[in-house]
């Protein structure tokens, strides 16, 4: 539950939101793309109200202009690699050789070119947030939302990991929005924003 959480991430911007568990992280992203609708207030994105929004509306919106990586990687096990990053792609009604091209140089970006006929259950758990990273970066969003995004990693690989998303945004040019418990990934960010009881407490 959030209580009078007033936030402006500006574009372009790194921003870590900090916490304990409970504190309502997980929320604000929830809020922040539009899967959750607040009781009061509105939630704005790119200069689009979400809460004036239908579902299918917002759902629409999210496939087109935001963004996900999460501490589980939520690949499609049944998909290839090339497939996972695809898929984005084709929930926009892009699916030709341009889109082909991207998602192979992003795979190649990420450290994992000729790796896309692979499917994840053949990769190992860095490789498959380097998937998850380019996935959520291929269809070109707004912004990117990322829950925990080294959260299920060893300290190492979840440090190289890191070091590819920075790497990644600055060449993008995409403004991140994170939740994190770790303090490697909150001292990257431009901005940290710590979260207690539902309220932001503080700002640095």
């Amino acid at each position: 539950m959030l209580d009078e959480v007033d936030l402006e991430v500006r574009s372009g911007e790194f921003v870590a939101l900090v916490g304990p568990s409970g504190s309502g992280k997980s929320t604000l992203l929830n809020l922040v793309s539009g899967i959750d609708l607040p009781d009061g207030g509105r939630v704005e994105v790119g200069g689009t109200d979400l809460t004036a929004l239908s579902e299918r509306d917002r759902t629409l919106f999210r496939r087109r202009h935001l963004g996900f990586v999460f501490q589980f990687f939520n690949l499609v096990p049944t998909l290839t690699v090339e497939e996972n990053l695809l898929l984005p792609l084709e929930l926009k009604g892009r699916s030709g050789a341009r889109e082909r091209e991207r998602v192979r140089d992003l795979l190649a970006v990420v450290g994992l070119g000729g790796r896309g006929d692979t499917f994840p259950d053949r990769l190992s758990g860095g490789e498959q947030q380097r998937v998850a990273l380019a996935r959520g970066l291929v269809h070109e969003p707004l912004l990117l939302l990322a829950d925990e995004p080294t959260g299920n990693l060893d300290r190492e690989t979840g440090v190289r990991v890191l070091d590819l998303l920075t790497n990644l945004l600055e060449m993008e040019g995409r403004t991140l929005l994170v939740a994190t418990h770790a303090d490697d990934v909150a001292a990257r960010a431009h901005r940290v924003l710590r979260l207690e009881e539902g309220r932001l407490r503080s700002a640095t």
